[in-house]
C-alpha cells in the first residue's frame, strides 16, 4: 500500500469523482477501482520501453502510466509513459533462497515519488492511471527451455497475488486499487498479463487451464486426423505449454497452431513490435473463472 502524502486533493478527488460519473470507476468504500470490461492498450514506444528494462536473469519493475479514453463506447487505458523503479531487494536469511532473479522490491522512496507527483497536479487532464510492473526472468540453464519458460513464468505466484490485494494508492479517506502487470520474455519476443484483486482472477493458471479445457474442440479434428499416437502428444503438450499450466516437452512443429489459443489476449497476451498491442480486460465477477 502506498500512502499518498503530496498530492493535490482538490484536483485528485476531482479525477476520481470524474471517472465515477463517467462510469469507470466503482465505489466499494473505502475502494475505488475500474469497472469491467475495459482494454489496455500497449504502445509501440511503452512497449520498446519495456524492452530496454526487461532481462533475462533478474526481476526488474516500475510504473506504467495510462491516460483513459473512450473509444466506440469502450473504456480503454492507454499507456504513455513507463518508468524504471530500481530493485533494492537484497538477500537476508529472513527469506532464504530469495534474490533479485525471483523477487522484486522496489525502491519505495523513489516509487511513491512517481506516485505522489502524478496525484499532484493542478489540471485533472494530467493526472494518470498508474499500472504496477515487474518481469519475471526466464533464463535456464537449457537453454530449450528459454522459450517455454517465457509462457510458463507468466503467471501470478503466491507473493504476487497477496501483493495485488495490497495495491493501493492511499489518500485521505480513499484507496485506489491499481493494476499490476507482469512481463516475460525471450530474446525479442515479450508477452504481458494484467491482474488486480476484484478486477481479474488472480489466479491464472486456474484460468488458463480452463481455456485449454474450452479450447479442445478448436484442435480436436486436427488431433483426430492425426494417425500416430506419438503426434497426438505432442499436439497436446505443445498446446499445454504454450497456456503455461505445466512443464512438458517443446514441439515447434505444432506450435503455430497451438498458439492460437493464445492469441484471444484476455487478461494477457504477445506484445506487438510494429503496432498496439490491445489487451482485453472482460466483465468479471468473482468466482467465475478463480
Amino acid at each position: 500500500m502506498w500512502e499518498i502524502k503530496n498530492y493535490n486533493s482538490e484536483s485528485t478527488f476531482k479525477w476520481l469523482n470524474n471517472h465515477k460519473q463517467n462510469n469507470f470507476h466503482r465505489y466499494e468504500k473505502p475502494i475505488v477501482l475500474p469497472n469491467t470490461p475495459f482494454e489496455i492498450e500497449i504502445t509501440v514506444d511503452v512497449y520498446n520501453g519495456l524492452k530496454n528494462i526487461y532481462v533475462s536473469n533478474e526481476e526488474k519493475g516500475g510504473i506504467i502510466f495510462c491516460q483513459l479514453i473512450q473509444i466506440e463506447n469502450q473504456f480503454r487505458l492507454r499507456t504513455v509513459r513507463i518508468e524504471e523503479v530500481e530493485n533494492v531487494f537484497e538477500p537476508t536469511d529472513e527469506y532464504p533462497g530469495r534474490d533479485k532473479t525471483n523477487t522484486y522490491r522496489p525502491d519505495a522512496e523513489y516509487y511513491l515519488s512517481l506516485l505522489s507527483e502524478n496525484f499532484s497536479h493542478q489540471d485533472t487532464e494530467a493526472i494518470l492511471f498508474p499500472i504496477h510492473f515487474h518481469t519475471h526472468p526466464t533464463e535456464d540453464q537449457e537453454k530449450a527451455l528459454e522459450y517455454y519458460n517465457s509462457y510458463w513464468q507468466l503467471n501470478t505466484s503466491d507473493a504476487d497475488q497477496d501483493r495485488a490485494r495490497e495495491r493501493f494508492a492511499e489518500f485521505t479517506n480513499v484507496k485506489l486499487r491499481f493494476m499490476s502487470a507482469i512481463i516475460t520474455g525471450h530474446k525479442d519476443e515479450h508477452n504481458i498479463l494484467f491482474y488486480a484483486e476484484d478486477v481479474t482472477p488472480l489466479d491464472f493458471v486456474i484460468v488458463k487451464f480452463k481455456r485449454l479445457q474450452s479450447g479442445v474442440s478448436k484442435f480436436g479434428s486436427e488431433l483426430a486426423s492425426l494417425s500416430d499416437d506419438k503426434d497426438k502428444q505432442v499436439l497436446i503438450k505443445s498446446a499445454v505449454e504454450l497456456l503455461g499450466v505445466g512443464f512438458l516437452a517443446f514441439n515447434s512443429n505444432m506450435i503455430d497452431y497451438a498458439a492460437n489459443l493464445f492469441e484471444d489476449k484476455e487478461y494477457f497476451g504477445s506484445l506487438n513490435s510494429d503496432e498496439p498491442t490491445i489487451i482485453k480486460i472482460p466483465l468479471y465477477k468473482r468466482g467465475i473463472e478463480d
